[in-house]
């Protein structure tokens, strides 16, 4: 949640240090879920408060292809990490049935990932270095790194 501590966060900040890249002040980690199929956007946005985010701990929000762009240094990367489709299954299968569950169509296809907001003054070759050392596994995720 905006304003509030994030652990998993600030246990990367030392191991950040440690690749050697410097000027990064917070990182903010985050659920990505991507939903396909004939939900409307009512029937998406009950699934994300009921079933996709902790009403507590955790906001959503609902985009529809969102992309940024930006090749210098910028004040905050955004790095997406999506777990490649042959190892998705469970989770895929798991997210289907809950829908069906709460009385929703089932997503025709379902990717899930984690989002790292990457605070600070770093250039795009160091947000990469991150994300290709410390946020993702080449063999298992796919990665992309954006300004936002």
């Amino acid at each position: 949640r905006s304003g509030q501590p994030d652990p998993a966060g600030a246990r990367l900040l030392p191991q950040i240090a440690a690749l050697g890249v410097a000027g990064v002040s917070d990182v903010r980690v985050g659920a990505l879920y991507e939903l396909s199929g004939r939900l409307n956007l009512s029937q998406a946005q009950s699934a994300a408060s009921q079933l996709l985010a902790d009403p507590v701990t955790q906001q959503f929000s609902l985009a529809s292809g969102a992309t940024w762009t930006s090749d210098g240094v910028g004040a905050h990367w955004r790095v997406e990490v999506w777990r490649k489709a042959a190892h998705d299954e469970p989770a895929r299968e798991s997210l289907r049935k809950a829908f069906t569950d709460l009385g929703l169509p089932a997503p025709e296809r379902v990717r899930v990932g984690q989002v790292y907001k990457l605070l600070g003054r770093l250039s795009l070759a160091q947000a990469e270095r991150v994300a290709d050392k410390l946020l993702a596994n080449r063999a298992v995720h796919d990665f992309t790194v954006a300004a936002c």
